[in-house]
């Protein structure tokens, strides 16, 4: 879909004024303590951190008041909205919700949410936005958003009857006859790729769009409706020859907008359509007068090379007078010897990086440029020399730290590296210490952070970018932002660069993860017809499919095998099928027969066979196995999970401690911290738990699962609350259909007296493991609390039944039991009461 105005202007429609509300809300509620005094501060020093750009800050101050007042849906909302603007869309959908939650009477969450989902689920969307529409059925933003999902549907007819409601209950707002005149577009496209005729009408009413929503802009050289009235003129036959001077007319209008860069915006755009509409001249004219506006900009130069190249006219006069117009720019020099090498002259362009060394104002660079292009011609000797050229000449120049820090990341050294180029990205303006950045935070495990480096890049250069959007892409998956991460690869996706083979794979988990099993089908379906399959891909569709479709899995994995025999992975996925089959015998054949090809038997190959044997029932064996791959591989993968799991099965929780201790607790990672932590506190040794817990997060700061268990054990000794309630909401950020987080987070809010946020988190965590058809009887039993605290006996006591009928004999049951008599004891004196109120009053009345 062709939005124009790109994806963020429908989601900022209602934010104006939004500082002025959220204060004027502050300011009533200030004069009843400190706390609310500090609260308004948060949100004013938020605020003005918005207004300056300074949007880590803001997000700060707003969870500092968030503190303060959990149960305020405005703040819930502030802090979504500036998530979703910097594409954190996870943990924007989970302060959505929480405002919607919070206030059921509000559009702007639901509508939030729904442009979030709009690519990824748009059933979901559709249920979110009629949702508003049922609260708010006269708001022009619902409408709008209605024709947006109506547009990614391909609905144009449902597209067209919104946004003709947008525009008459808001006929005013520019922005609802942009989106009409683009509805109006998509309508003229889909019929020209169905080969029909389109009336002339169709055209003059978009332009007529365009040209309103034009006149309404108050803002000086709003140029995006100009240009895509240009657009229009291009598609239609009998004018298009009037689109030229239009688009140039765009331009035009951008260069006296007070928009930063506006110009150079209108002209990538004009690029962009002259590329995809293959329009040479225009093409030309848009990328030469990229030159004149950013001729520091050196990729427009490489474009016009190109364009003089595809048009049979020489490329070394551009670079030339390239070198005329920006003579001290060091990235021309760069791009001129790059050239040269890539024509096959690198002996000349190698002379060229050095003879320049004197006419630039930075030589650092130019030596750091020289480096590059030896690794990239393989002179590996000359590419060390001139490292330590670098090194001694400008030891502590941003360029020699960059080149070190990529020296980290070839050797893996991911943490040194992720240190100097953060320093780096915030000291300097340039973007390359950013992609590195983001690629070395994803290489350590913090894909949160890659995203971060990411958007920043992509926010300040459009070169590298499908780079930055693939990895991007990579990190939103790893993160679990699955509706981020189709959206991030539709960007990548274009006709003339289609999705790589890993891509793929990566819009494939990302439609699992979201239910959208169909979908996930078919890209799968296209991509195992592949040879250049990535191993991962036939991974994936065995974890998913096994269940469904096993002997299509199998045949795939027999496939796979064929041409990788000794690949580890694969033969794993195939004993879980084995396992699945009750084949134990086959399972243990096909590891025996991996081990004696590898002419060893492995500690991962043992632990597979520890899995085999237990699931077999041998569990002696399984013992053994487990305890000597963990002997032999300290703090390997799954083996301490395995081992405690089978000393616990019998009731043996120190022998399962003592097994998991005896093999290192040096050698623990955070996961086996967390394991480690959890048999502690199954055998009631609360501080070590606890200690285990602290020392997990420390290795691992974002681990989900250990921020809820300790949040969960700090409630329960009613200590570090404050604490606790942040880890809760980490945790559910990231573990959001997990209903032990949810319990985690209401248990925390009743230890803080807050009844209602708990008890609707409670009964969220009751909702979400129905949906898992794994009812848990302390969840009941912790609604049935936070129920009764609210003065609600009878739901209270129903809670506390629904418990003990789930499991008579859970660690709360005698509890519950006690809970229960009271609240219907408490049930009965209500009535009682309300009964002898109605007696009194009857006595009282005037004889008749």
């Amino acid at each position: 879909m062709d939005r124009g105005t790109g994806s963020g202007t429908c989601a900022n429609r209602w934010r104006a004024g939004a500082r002025a509300l959220l204060l004027a809300f502050a300011v009533g509620a200030v004069g009843c303590g400190s706390d609310e005094d500090r609260f308004a501060e948060h949100l004013e020093r938020a605020e003005a951190y918005v207004e300056a750009g300074q949007l880590e800050e803001a997000l700060l101050e707003f969870r500092n008041a968030l503190q303060r007042r959990p149960d305020s849906a405005q703040v819930n909302l502030r802090i979504a909205e500036l998530l979703a603007s910097v594409s954190e869309f996870q943990d924007a959908t989970f302060f959505y919700r929480e405002a919607q939650r919070l206030d059921a009477t509000r559009t702007e969450p639901l509508l939030g949410e729904a442009l979030i989902v709009m690519f990824s689920d748009p059933d979901r969307g559709e249920e979110l936005t009629a949702k508003a529409l049922a609260i708010a059925p006269d708001d022009p933003r619902v409408h709008a958003v209605r024709a947006d999902l109506a547009l990614v549907r391909g609905d144009t007819e449902q597209a067209l009857e919104a946004a003709l409601t947008s525009v008459e209950l808001d006929p005013a707002n520019p922005d609802w006859h942009m989106q009409l005149g683009i509805v109006e577009q998509a309508r003229i496209r889909e019929k020209q790729a169905l080969g029909e005729l389109v009336l002339d009408g169709m055209f003059d009413r978009a332009i007529r769009s365009f040209n309103r929503a034009s006149e309404l802009y108050e803002r000086a050289g709003h140029w995006r409706p100009i240009y895509q009235r240009a657009r229009v003129l291009a598609a239609w036959p009998e004018h298009a020859d009037e689109a030229p001077a239009a688009f140039r007319r765009a331009a035009d209008e951008a260069a006296r907008s007070p928009e930063p860069r506006a110009e150079e915006q209108a002209l990538r755009s004009i690029l962009d359509q002259a590329r995809a509409s293959g329009d040479a001249s225009l093409r030309l004219w848009a990328v030469e007068r990229l030159t004149e506006v950013r001729p520091q900009n050196v990729s427009y130069w490489r474009e016009l090379a190109h364009v003089q190249d595809a048009a049979g006219k020489p490329a070394e006069p551009v670079y030339e007078l390239m070198l005329e117009r920006v003579p001290e720019d060091v990235n021309a020099h760069l791009l001129y010897a790059n050239a040269r090498a890539a024509g096959g002259n690198v002996e000349a362009a190698i002379e060229h990086l050095r003879d320049a060394r004197g006419k630039v104002k930075d030589p650092a660079v130019l030596q750091a440029g020289l480096l590059d292009l030896l690794r990239s011609v393989g002179r590996p000797a000359e590419a060390d020399a001139a490292f330590a050229d670098l090194e001694a000449e400008f030891p502590d120049h941003p360029h020699t730290r960059l080149a070190r820090a990529q020296r980290d990341l070839r050797e893996m050294r991911f943490e040194p590296a992720v240190e100097q180029l953060r320093t780096l990205a915030n000291e300097t303006e340039g973007t390359d210490a950013l992609r590195l950045l983001a690629q070395a935070e994803l290489g350590r495990g913090n894909p949160t952070a890659a995203v971060q480096a990411a958007d920043r890049f992509l926010a300040q250069q459009q070169e590298g970018a499908d780079e930055l959007l693939s990895l991007k892409a990579q990190a939103q998956l790893q993160s679990g932002d699955n509706a981020g991460t189709l959206s991030t690869l539709r960007k990548l996706a274009r006709e003339e660069r289609p999705l790589t083979p890993r891509e793929r794979l990566m819009s494939a988990q990302a439609h699992y993860r979201l239910g959208q099993e169909s979908r996930a089908r078919r890209v799968m379906a296209v991509l195992l017809q592949r040879e250049d399959a990535p191993v991962e891909a036939y991974l994936v569709h065995a974890r998913r499919e096994s269940g469904r479709d096993a002997g299509r899995v199998r045949d795939a994995l027999e496939r796979a095998l064929a041409a990788r025999p000794d690949h580890e992975a694969l033969s794993y996925e195939m004993v879980r099928i084995d396992l699945a089959e009750a084949k134990h015998a086959d399972a243990l054949a096909r590891l025996d027969a991996l081990a004696a090809r590898r002419g060893a038997l492995v500690p991962s190959l043992r632990l597979a066979r520890a899995q085999v044997l237990a699931s077999a029932g041998d569990e002696a064996a399984a013992r053994a196995e487990a305890l000597r791959a963990a002997s032999e591989q300290p703090g390997l993968p799954g083996a301490l999970a395995l081992l405690g799991a089978l000393y616990a099965r019998g009731g043996e929780i120190q022998e399962a401690i003592d097994a998991v201790e005896a093999a290192g607790r040096d050698s623990l990672d955070a996961t086996g911290l967390t394991i480690l932590g959890r048999l502690h506190l199954q055998a009631g040794s609360r501080d070590d738990a606890r200690a285990l817990f602290e020392a997990a997060l420390a290795k691992e700061p974002d681990l989900a699962a250990t921020q809820n268990d300790l949040a969960y054990l700090l409630a329960e000794e009613g200590r570090e609350l404050d604490r606790a309630l942040e880890l809760a909401k980490q945790a559910q950020e990231v573990l959001s259909e997990d209903p032990f987080a949810a319990d985690t987070l209401g248990f925390v809010f009743l230890k803080r007296g807050l009844d209602q946020p708990a008890a609707d988190q409670f009964r969220h965590a009751v909702e979400l493991a129905e949906a898992r058809e794994t009812p848990r009887a302390e969840f009941q039993h912790h609604l049935g609390l936070a129920l009764r605290r609210l003065g609600r006996e009878a739901e209270a006591a129903e809670a506390f039944r629904s418990a003990l009928a789930i499991d008579a004999e859970f660690a709360q049951a005698g509890e519950a039991r006690r809970q229960l008599k009271a609240a219907l004891l408490a049930e009965a004196e209500a009535k009682a009461e309300a009964e002898a109120e109605v007696d009194v009053e009857a006595l009282l009345a005037p004889p008749s």
